[in-house]
């Protein structure tokens, strides 16, 4: 039977289980007895269980001194008296090491009792104790768990979801029945999150995720030994708090804006179409980074004369907007690039940028994040999630009615907003001629003629060696 992995469980050459409790005080290794690899990870996970209970109490839950796991003793103390149940030595220096000694014998003595029955011990029909329930192996129920989410959340949640599955399976488990998985091997998991130094914030998003695999086991059937999730309690964080740790983003500054789109530095360095085009969409928009890079040729259309962009996938229901364009963008070329692409027979508006951890916009922010660190801002909080920033902030100062500003910016209608009169009329904004005299009247100061595409990506996009696989693999398609 594959074997769960248990942090802090260690195998010593005389093939005897230790169990290693390291702190900034102390760093020691304790028998735990046996050479039977199930008793050990039962000892272990029951030790584990303890110690993070104690963590959670410490001063600093990060590095818990001994102490705090362990209150009585101290290490002075502890390194008075010698303890190994492997070879039954109990060696103590006085009769108060020896009483401390016999406290941490009853306490690994409570542990076993809990663990192991004693092998004399007989269980009456009534009274034995109930056994683990047959059931499928935990990867195959994560695999159906996965598929059922691609129906459900966008691709971008689907892999990070898939990818804290698959850390948990490489920290703790492979191919075992998904019932086996109880709260002890949990807090096992978390306790080698919290050893590897990551962050809360990360570790609740994994728990968060893990939670969702066993809500959809336990809904369907395959998580049958409790009615309560494993992870239940386990969160570092409330939502609440998660909501507080989290730090806006920061708009640029009008110096700011000038130095990105300076037009010498911004043609030479933002020499591929999604380089260039994706950060002006962005700012005249308040569009996603994923918004802008996933845009298709036949997302963009005219309505009364006017031209405007869908955006078809986004984070929320109300992130799914038509935005007319902005006059300055015509300006600058955008439907003049949109016609080379389309005749060059390209999906995607920039066909040259791939699919890549379920979002296109993966390079593009690695690149444009070189770009600002490459001219010198480096201000924390400065993004391309920036522009987005910038747009909303900007319809805020203008006084924008906010049935509109949320329309722009794609958010929940409920957001914030407490007249219901508001909520029931929001449908009546209509999208194109109404959200124009908005889009136009963003003015950020760019030289627009030194800024003006010159079609220097019509043969770039030509060349279908430029093109990248799409979602659904097809090169410059979706």
């Amino acid at each position: 039977m594959p074997q769960i992995r248990v942090p802090r469980l260690y195998l010593n050459r005389c093939g005897v289980y230790c169990f290693r409790l390291k702190t900034a005080a102390i760093d020691k290794r304790f028998s735990l007895g046996t050479k039977c690899p199930r008793t050990a990870i039962m000892l272990a996970l029951r030790l584990n269980t303890q110690i993070e209970q104690g963590r959670t109490m410490a001063i600093d839950p990060r590095n818990p001194k001994l102490r705090d796991i362990l209150p009585h003793l101290t290490p002075e103390e502890l390194s008075r008296y010698e303890l190994d149940m492997e070879r039954g030595i109990m060696r103590a220096d006085g009769p108060d090491d020896h009483a401390r000694m016999m406290e941490a014998l009853d306490k690994f003595a409570v542990v076993r009792s809990r663990t192991i029955p004693p092998v004399s011990a007989s269980f009456p029909p009534s009274s034995a104790p109930p056994a683990v329930l047959k059931s499928r192996l935990l990867s195959a129920v994560a695999k159906d768990w996965i598929e059922e989410r691609k129906s459900k959340n966008g691709a971008r949640t689907v892999y990070m979801k898939a990818s804290h599955f698959k850390d948990f399976s490489k920290r703790i488990a492979e191919n075992i029945e998904i019932n086996s998985i109880n709260k002890a091997v949990i807090v096992g998991y978390k306790s080698a999150l919290l050893t590897a130094g990551q962050k809360s914030k990360t570790i609740d998003n994994k728990l968060l995720s893990l939670n969702d695999l066993f809500a959809y086991a336990m809904a369907h059937g395959e998580y049958t030994v409790s009615n309560e999730s494993p992870v239940s309690g386990l969160f570092i964080l409330s939502k609440q708090e998660r909501i507080d740790k989290n730090e806006p983003y920061e708009q640029f500054s009008r110096a700011e804006l000038a130095k990105i789109f300076e037009p010498t530095k911004f043609i030479a360095e933002m020499n591929e179409p999604d380089l260039f085009w994706a950060p002006l969409i962005a700012l005249y928009t308040g569009m996603r980074i994923s918004e802008v890079a996933q845009l298709r040729c036949h997302d963009f259309g005219e309505a009364d004369g006017l031209p405007y962009l869908y955006v078809y996938r986004s984070k929320t229901k109300a992130g799914k907007r038509n935005l007319p364009i902005a006059n300055d963008l015509v300006k600058l070329g955008l439907l003049d690039y949109l016609a080379e692409v389309r005749a060059a027979g390209a999906g995607r508006l920039f066909p040259n940028r791939p699919f890549v951890n379920g979002t296109y916009g993966k390079r593009l922010g690695e690149r444009f994040g070189d770009y600002l660190k490459g001219i010198g801002i480096k201000r924390p909080h400065l993004s391309f999630h920036s522009f987005r920033a910038n747009v909303i902030t900007a319809m805020a100062n203008a006084n924008i009615h906010l049935m509109k500003s949320m329309k722009i910016a794609g958010h929940q209608h409920t957001e914030g907003v407490n007249d219901a009169s508001i909520r029931v009329h929001f449908g009546y904004v209509r999208d194109i001629p109404d959200l124009k005299p908005v889009m136009d009247s963003f003015s950020w100061g760019l030289n627009l003629v030194g800024l003006k595409y010159d079609g220097r990506f019509k043969d770039f996009v030509a060349n279908k060696k430029n093109w990248k696989p799409g979602e659904k693999g097809t090169l410059g398609g979706t």
